[in-house]
C-alpha cells in the first residue's frame, strides 16, 4: 500500500506542470483598481501617535509608454483621512512588468524642489544635489519574482553612480 501511495503521489505531482510565477500576475489587469494606505508613527514607547497619521490613495490610471517601456501608470495622493478623498491627485508612479522581474521607475519629481534648495545653500560648492540624483532617474528592477531568499541583486544603480563613485 505505501508504495501505490508512492507512485501515485510521485505520477500526481510529477505531471502537474511547474508555473513560475509572472510579475504581471501581481497587478490588476484593468485600470480603476484603488489601493489605500495609512502611516500612523510611534512614540519612543511604540505608541500610536493618530494625530500625525497620514494617508495615501493610489488609483491605477492609465497603460501608456513612458521613457521605453509600457507603463502601468499610478496616480497618487497624500492627505489627512479628513480631506485624503476631496485632494486631487498630486502625482504619479510607473510600473513596468516584464516575466518574473518588476520594474519601477525613480524620478526626482517629488524631491526637485527640496534637492534645489540644497544646492542654493552651498553645502558644497563642487557637488550639484539635483544633477546627482538626476543622474539616477531609470527604470529599476525593483521585484524580482522568481529571486532565492536573501539574493541580492542591482543592476543599473552602479552604472548610474559611476561618475559620482571614486
Amino acid at each position: 500500500m505505501k508504495t501505490l501511495f508512492s507512485i501515485t503521489f510521485y505520477v500526481f505531482f510529477m505531471s502537474c506542470p511547474i508555473l513560475s510565477q509572472q510579475a504581471s500576475t501581481y497587478f490588476p489587469e484593468s485600470t480603476g483598481f484603488k489601493w489605500y494606505y495609512n502611516a500612523t508613527p510611534l512614540d519612543s514607547a511604540n505608541n500610536p501617535i493618530d494625530p500625525l497619521a497620514f494617508y495615501r490613495a493610489d488609483s491605477f490610471a492609465v497603460v501608456a509608454n513612458y521613457n521605453g517601456k509600457l507603463a502601468n501608470i499610478v496616480l497618487t495622493k497624500l492627505g489627512s483621512l479628513q480631506t485624503i478623498q476631496l485632494l486631487p491627485y498630486s502625482d504619479s508612479l510607473f510600473y513596468h512588468t516584464d516575466g518574473t522581474t518588476g520594474y519601477e521607475y525613480f524620478s526626482i519629481s517629488r524631491i526637485q524642489e527640496f534637492l534645489q534648495s540644497l544646492d542654493s545653500l552651498g553645502i558644497d560648492p563642487n557637488f550639484n544635489f539635483v544633477d546627482f540624483f538626476t543622474a539616477l532617474e531609470d527604470w529599476y528592477s525593483i521585484y524580482r519574482f522568481s529571486a532565492a531568499l536573501n539574493n541580492e541583486y542591482c543592476d543599473n544603480v552602479e552604472a548610474s553612480l559611476a561618475e559620482y563613485l571614486p
